[in-house]
C-alpha cells in the first residue's frame, strides 16, 4: 500500500488526532498524580501502576480509534474522496502535523521508560559499569588492600595498614597518579578481576600484595601489575622483623616510581623520618586507624579512641598518633556534637602541629576544627596549608570549601570542589561534597547528576542515596525521594535517612507515620538539635502539644551548647529561635532570628527558619518576607504550599501571590 494512503486513511479514521489527545492527556496525568498520589498518602506503586496502565492504554486507543473511526463530526467519505485524499500530495502543514504528532508520542513514551527506568535503579541500587571511565595516563596506580595470609582474622588491620601506608607515599609524588584509598580500598576481598577494577578506578596499573605475619616476623609481597595486559611489571618479597615495616613501606614506594616514572622522586631518594620507634605503639595506631576509617555507628570510634591513647601512652611523641586521636574526636564531635569531644579535638591537634608542624592531616584536622568553631578566616589558612604541603589532600579541598562557603565566597568554594573533582575523578566523595554544595546554594536540580555519579561510583553508599533523596524531595518528585531514602535505610540505617522519611511523611500530613520515624532518629543521634525539634513538629501536629514543648526545649538546650562552640553557626541560631518561639521565650525569639539573619543572608535554610519562628510569633509580615527570600535563595514553592509550620500564611494574599508569582517562573 502506497504510504501516503495509508497517511490519508489515518488521518480520515482519526487515529493521528486521538494520539496526540492521548499523549496529552497522559502527560497532563502523571504530572497531576505525581503531586496528588503522594499528598493522598497513597503507596508508591500507585504511581508506578499509573505509568504503566498509560503506557499500555495507548496502543489500545490507537487501535480502537481505527476499528472504530472515531474522528468526530464526520462521516465516511465515499471512496472516491478516500482514494483522491490518498494521492493528493501532502502539504507542509500536514507533515508538520504529523511530525508534531510523532514527537509527542516519543516524548511521552521516553518519559515513561526514563521514569521506570529511574525507579527500579533507585530501589536495586545503581550499576557502576555503566560509570564513564576517566581518562588513563600511563603513571596512574591503584592499590589494593593487601592480602592477609594469617589464619588470626584480626590481623586484617595490619595488612590493610600497610597497603594504606604504602598508597600515602605513593600520593605524595606528583609524578604520579594515586587512585585514592576510598576508591580502591572498596574492592577488598573482591573476585572481580585487575581489568576491570582498573577500568573502574582509571588507572593502568594495580599494585596488589600479600602479608604473612607470626609473631615478630612478617613476610611481604607486593606485585605491580599492568592491568591491561595482565604483566607483571615487577614483584619482590620481604621477610624482615617488625622493626623493618618502615623500610619495607618506603622501598615499595620508590620501586613503583622507578616502574612507572624511570626514576626515584624527589621525596623518597632519603629515607623518611620513622614516625615512632616503639612498635607496640604502632601496631596500636594501626588498630586505631582501621577502627577510624568504618563507617560512624556502633562503638567504632570509642575503640579508635581506646588504640591512639594507649599508642601515645607508649610513646608521647608519636605524632600521628596524636593527629589519629584529634581526628577521632572530631568525628565523635560531628556526629554528637557534645562540646567534649570538642575540647579534646583541640587539645590533641595543638599536640599533633607541636609534635610535627609539616603534616597535611594535621593541618586539615586544625582546619575541621576551626571550621566547627566559626573561626573560618583561620580554618580557610589551615586548609590552605595542609593543601601546599600535600595538593591531592583531597579531605583539605573539601574542609577549605566549606569555610571558603561560610565567608559567603560561593564561586570559590564551588571552584574547589571541581578541583578535587579533576584531580581524582574517581573519587566518589568528591561528587557527594559538591553535589551538597550545589543543594544547600538552592541547586538541587543540578545537585541530582553529582549525587547519581557518587552512587555509581560506590554503589553500596547510604549517604549517597539519603543525599539524593533530599535533592529529589526539593524538587518535588516525592516518589523518586521516597526510594532513594528507603534504599539508604535499607544498606545502613541511619538518624538522617529515618530523619528525612519521617519528613516526607510529615510535609504530606501523615503525623502519626512521622513521629515514630523521627523516635528513630533520636533514638540513634539523641544529642542532634535538629532531630529533637523534628519530632517537635510532629507531635503538635498530631495535637500532642505538651510532649512537643518538652521535644523543643530539649532541642533548645542542645542548640544552645553548639553555640557556645561556635557563636557564628546561622542555621543553628535560626533553629533556636524557632525553638525559643515554640517554648514561651517570647523576647529571645526575635532576637536571635535577626541575628541569624545578619549571619547569613544568603542561607535560604535560614530564612526559611526565621520564616517559621515570624509565623509562631503571629509576626505574620516579616514571615512573609523571610519566606520570600528563602524561594529567590532556591528554596522550592511546592513544599510552602504543604508545610504545616507555615499553614497560617495560607490565607494571606501576599503568600498566594508568592507562589502565583513562583510557578511562572
Amino acid at each position: 500500500m502506497d504510504p501516503r494512503q495509508v497517511i490519508a486513511e489515518l488521518k480520515r479514521r482519526g487515529v493521528s488526532q486521538v494520539a496526540a489527545i492521548y499523549s496529552a492527556a497522559a502527560w497532563a496525568l502523571l504530572q497531576v498524580a505525581d503531586i496528588v498520589v503522594p499528598l493522598l498518602g497513597l503507596p508508591d506503586q500507585v504511581l508506578r501502576l499509573v505509568l504503566i496502565v498509560a503506557a499500555c492504554g495507548f496502543p489500545v486507543s490507537i487501535a480502537l480509534a481505527w476499528i472504530y473511526d472515531l474522528k468526530p463530526d464526520q462521516g465516511r467519505e465515499s471512496d472516491a474522496q478516500a482514494n483522491q485524499l490518498a494521492f493528493s500530495p501532502l502539504s507542509r502543514v500536514r507533515m508538520l502535523e504529523f511530525a508534531l504528532i510523532l514527537f509527542l508520542v516519543c516524548l511521552v513514551g521516553a518519559l515513561y521508560v526514563d521514569r521506570l527506568s529511574l525507579l527500579a535503579g533507585l530501589e536495586k541500587g545503581f550499576d557502576p559499569s555503566a560509570q564513564t571511565p576517566p581518562a588513563v595516563t600511563d603513571n596512574s596506580v591503584a592499590v589494593l588492600p593487601f592480602v592477609s595470609m594469617t589464619d588470626d582474622v584480626e590481623n586484617a588491620y595490619f595488612s590493610d595498614g600497610l597497603a594504606e601506608e604504602i598508597l600515602n607515599l605513593l600520593a605524595k609524588m606528583r609524578s604520579l597518579d594515586v587512585a585514592s584509598r576510598t576508591a580502591s580500598f572498596r574492592f577488598k576481598d573482591s573476585d572481580i578481576e585487575f581489568r576491570e577494577i582498573a577500568r573502574k578506578l582509571g588507572v593502568k596499573h594495580i599494585l596488589e600484595g600479600s602479608v604473612r605475619r607470626d609473631g615478630n616476623q612478617i613476610r611481604v609481597t607486593a606485585q605491580l601489575i599492568d592491568a591491561s595486559t595482565g604483566y607483571h611489571l615487577w614483584s619482590e618479597t620481604y621477610d624482615r622483623t617488625f622493626k623493618g615495616i618502615f623500610s619495607i613501606q618506603d622501598d615499595i614506594a620508590r620501586k613503583v616510581a622507578q616502574v612507572l616514572e624511570g626514576l626515584i622522586a624527589e621525596d623518597h631518594r632519603q629515607p623518611r623520618r620513622i614516625p615512632t620507634e616503639n612498635m607496640e605503639a604502632y601496631d596500636l595506631y594501626l588498630k586505631g586507624q582501621e577502627h577510624l576509617r568504618r563507617p560512624a555507628g556502633g562503638d567504632a570510634l570509642d575503640t579508635a579512641e581506646s588504640f591512639f591513647q594507649q599508642a601515645i601512652a607508649l610513646d608521647p611523641q608519636f605524632a600521628a598518633a596524636h593527629a589519629g586521636l584529634c581526628a577521632t574526636y572530631i568525628e565523635q564531635y560531628a556526629i554528637s556534637k557534645k562540646t567534649d569531644y570538642f575540647e579534646s579535638a583541640e587539645k590533641f591537634c595543638h599536640r599533633t602541629l607541636t609534635l610535627d608542624n609539616d603534616t597535611s592531616d594535621a593541618h586539615g584536622a586544625l582546619g575541621k576544627l576551626y571550621l566547627h568553631s566559626g573561626q573560618y578566616a583561620r580554618a580557610t589558612e589551615e586548609f590552605e596549608r595542609s593543601i601546599a604541603i600535600d595538593e591531592l589532600y583531597l579531605d583539605a579541598y573539601y574542609g577549605l570549601a566549606d569555610s571558603l562557603r561560610a565567608r559567603n565566597l560561593l564561586s570559590e568554594s564551588e571552584a574547589t570542589l571541581r578541583t578535587a573533582i579533576e584531580l581524582k575523578p574517581a573519587e566518589w566523595r568528591s561528587y557527594l561534597e559538591l553535589g551538597s554544595f550545589l543543594f544547600t546554594t538552592g541547586r538541587a536540580t543540578e545537585a541530582i547528576p553529582f549525587y547519581l555519579q557518587a552512587i555509581e561510583l560506590v554503589p553500596d553508599n547510604p549517604r549517597g542515596y539519603n543525599s539524593l533523596g533530599s535533592a529529589y524531595y526539593m524538587i518535588g518528585d516525592y516518589e523518586a525521594a521516597a526510594a532513594s531514602w528507603r534504599r539508604s535505610i535499607a544498606l545502613a540505617p541511619s538518624a538522617f535517612a529515618y530523619s528525612n522519611t519521617g519528613s516526607s511523611y510529615y510535609f504530606l500530613g501523615r503525623f502519626d507515620d512521622a513521629i515514630p520515624m523521627y523516635e528513630e532518629a533520636v533514638n540513634l543521634a539523641p544529642d542532634d538539635h535538629e532531630l529533637w525539634g523534628n519530632l517537635g513538629d510532629a507531635l503538635r501536629a498530631a495535637g500532642q502539644e505538651q510532649a512537643a514543648v518538652e521535644r523543643y526545649e530539649q532541642a533548645m538546650a542542645l542548640a544552645l551548647g553548639l553555640l557556645e562552640v561556635n557563636p557564628s553557626d546561622a542555621v543553628v541560631t535560626a533553629t533556636l529561635a524557632y525553638y525559643q518561639a515554640n517554648t514561651g521565650h517570647l523576647e529571645d525569639a526575635p532576637k536571635s532570628a535577626d541575628r541569624a539573619g545578619v549571619l547569613a543572608p544568603d542561607d535560604m535554610f535560614v530564612h526559611y527558619f526565621i520564616a517559621l519562628t515570624r509565623c509562631r510569633l503571629a509576626d505574620y509580615d516579616a514571615a512573609l518576607v523571610a519566606i520570600s527570600r528563602a524561594v529567590d535563595l532556591g528554596y522550592p514553592p511546592g513544599l510552602l504550599e504543604i508545610d504545616p509550620g507555615l499553614h497560617s500564611l495560607f490565607d494571606k494574599p501576599k503568600f498566594r501571590h508568592l507562589l502565583a508569582s513562583a510557578d511562572r517562573r
